[in-house]
C-alpha cells in the first residue's frame, strides 16, 4: 500500500501532493500544526481522507480528481474534514466514482472564492454535496465565489424526475458577493422541494444578478416550512424581483424583515404560480415587529394578498415611492401603543386605506416624517447595474 512519506512539524504551511496517483493512504499530518493548505490534484489512487490525519488549523483542501489527465477513476471513498473547524476554501472536481462519505464539518461550513461545486461529473458525488448541505451543516456563509449560480445545487438527470421533498437543515445562511449566482435557493427545474425547517436567519448582500431568494417552485407546500425563521436581511441585491413565494405556509416566527437597495424589487412575498389561490385573504404575520425598507422604488406590495401584523411596532420607510399598503394591525385605537411609522410626507398620502373596521386606517398608525430632502437626494428609480 503506497504512501507518501510524513512531513516534519517543522514543514511549511502548504502540503502539495499533487500529481501523486500512486498514492492510496494520506500520510499522517496531525503534527504538521501550522499546515494551512492541502493539495491532492490528481491523487486519483487515495481511498480515504480521515479527520484524524489532519491537523485542526487546515484552512484550504483541494482534490481535482481530473488534473492528471489520467483514464483512471479516482478510487476515494470517503472525505471527512469534520475536525477541521477553521476551513475556509473546499474545492473538489472531476469524477468520484466510488465516494460514499462526505462530511465537511458538524456546524458551520463557509464557502469563498476556492469553492467549485460546478464541475462535479460523477451523480453520487452531486448526490453527497446535496446531503452534506441538507443534514451536515447548521451555518452556511457563502461569499466572494465567482463561480456558484445556486446554493442549491443541480440534481442528477436521475433525480430530476423524482416528484420528493427534501428538508434543508440550515439555521443561519449568509450568502453575498457572488456576481453569478442567480438564486440562493433553486430547484432548477425538477420535481423536488424544498422545507426549511429549523432556518431561523437568512442574510443576501450584494448579489448584483439575483432575480430571487427563494425561486417559484422550490419551496415545498407545507404547513411547518419556514416555522422557525426569525429575520430576514437584504442589502444591494439591484435585479431582485421578489423574495420567498408563499404557499399554504406562513412564517409564525418572523420579527424582523429589512431590505434595502433593491431597486427592482416588485414584491417582499408574492403568490407561487404552482398554486395560486382563488380567495386571497391577508396573511397573518403573529410575531412581526420591525419593517424597515430603504431604496426600493419599485417596491408595490409587502405581501400579496395583504398582510396582517397585530404586535408590529414600527415601520421605516425611504425611498419606497411606489409602495401602496402598509399591513393591517390590531383594530383597537385605545391600546397601549400604535406602530411607528417613518416615511416621507408624499409616500404617506399615496397610501391606500381599508378603513378602521379592517383594522388599516392611518389612525391606528403614528406617524413621523422623514427629511425632506431625501427624494431629492436619491433619483427615482436608481438602481445599480
Amino acid at each position: 500500500m503506497a504512501a507518501a512519506a510524513e512531513p516534519s512539524q517543522a514543514s511549511s504551511n502548504r502540503a502539495d501532493l499533487s500529481g501523486n496517483s500512486s498514492i492510496q493512504v494520506l500520510p499522517t499530518l496531525s503534527k504538521a500544526t501550522s499546515l494551512k493548505t492541502l493539495v491532492l490534484d490528481g491523487c486519483v489512487g487515495l481511498e480515504h481522507v480521515d479527520p484524524e490525519g489532519l491537523p485542526a488549523s487546515l484552512e484550504t483542501f483541494c482534490l481535482d480528481a481530473g488534473s492528471s489527465g489520467s483514464k483512471v477513476a479516482a478510487k476515494l471513498s470517503k472525505i471527512s474534514l469534520a475536525g477541521c473547524v477553521h476551513l475556509k476554501n473546499f474545492l473538489l472536481r472531476g469524477a468520484l466514482p466510488e465516494l460514499e462519505e462526505l462530511n465537511l464539518s458538524d456546524f458551520y461550513v463557509e464557502i469563498g472564492e476556492g469553492i467549485s461545486l460546478t464541475d462535479m461529473e460523477s451523480n453520487r458525488a452531486i448526490s453527497f454535496m446535496e446531503l452534506m448541505m441538507r443534514e451536515q451543516i447548521d451555518s452556511l456563509h457563502v461569499h466572494g465565489n465567482s463561480r456558484i449560480l445556486s446554493v442549491t445545487h443541480k440534481l442528477s438527470s436521475l433525480h430530476q424526475a423524482i416528484s420528493a421533498f427534501r428538508g434543508i437543515g440550515l439555521k443561519w445562511c449568509r450568502v453575498e458577493r457572488c456576481p453569478k449566482l442567480q438564486s440562493v435557493f433553486n430547484s432548477h427545474g425538477s420535481q423536488v422541494t424544498y422545507t426549511f425547517y429549523k432556518l431561523k436567519t437568512i442574510w443576501a448582500s450584494d448579489l448584483l444578478i439575483a432575480g430571487c431568494i427563494w425561486c417559484k417552485g422550490t419551496v415545498t407546500d407545507f404547513i411547518a416550512n419556514f416555522k422557525a425563521l426569525q429575520s430576514i436581511h437584504l442589502h444591494n441585491c439591484p435585479r431582485l424581483k421578489y423574495v420567498l413565494p408563499f404557499r399554504s405556509f406562513t412564517l409564525p416566527s418572523l420579527e424582523t424583515l429589512h431590505i434595502t437597495r433593491c431597486g427592482d424589487l416588485r414584491q417582499v412575498f408574492p403568490w407561487d404560480d404552482v398554486d395560486v389561490p382563488q380567495g386571497r385573504s391577508a396573511r397573518k404575520f403573529q410575531k412581526l415587529k420591525h419593517i424597515n425598507l430603504y431604496d426600493l422604488p419599485n417596491l408595490q406590495d409587502i405581501c400579496e394578498g395583504g398582510m396582517y401584523a397585530p404586535v408590529l411596532e414600527s415601520i421605516k420607510l425611504r425611498g419606497c415611492w411606489n409602495l401602496m399598503r402598509l399591513p393591517v394591525v390590531d383594530r383597537d385605537e385605545g391600546r397601549g401603543h400604535r406602530p411607528v411609522v417613518h416615511c416621507e410626507k408624499d409616500c404617506w398620502e399615496k397610501l391606500e386605506w381599508d378603513g378602521l373596521r379592517a383594522g388599516h386606517a392611518p389612525t391606528l398608525y403614528e406617524l413621523r416624517q422623514s427629511s425632506p430632502y431625501y427624494k431629492k437626494r436619491l433619483l427615482r428609480g436608481t438602481v445599480l447595474r
